[in-house]
């Protein structure tokens, strides 16, 4: 925090990512998802493999180097931070643009 700035450290493991996977399966079942509908959005969330380790935790992958997940990734890394902070608020509405 040294130019006022806190980081958080976010791991690429199953631990780290299990909860906000989960988080964002529950929110496109309730459609309470807004996005643009983007073509490279669509893309990369078609680029998107869920493995699932042997303790039953989740993570998104990608079959191929080509195929990018990027935007996927940071929506996930996203939601990790608004339930790190966010947990006991109920009334939650998430917009992504």
């Amino acid at each position: 925090a040294a130019q006022g700035i806190d980081m958080q450290e976010f791991r690429m493991t199953f631990s780290y990512f299990n909860q906000p996977v989960g988080f964002l399966e529950k929110l496109l079942e309730e459609k309470r998802l807004i996005y643009d509908e983007c073509p490279i959005t669509r893309w990369m969330a078609g680029n998107v493999k869920m493995i699932t380790n042997s303790t039953g935790l989740r993570r998104p992958t990608k079959d191929n180097k080509k195929k990018k997940i990027d935007g996927i990734v940071m929506l996930l890394m996203a939601l990790a931070q608004y339930l790190d902070q966010e947990a006991q608020q109920t009334n939650y509405e998430i917009l992504w643009m």
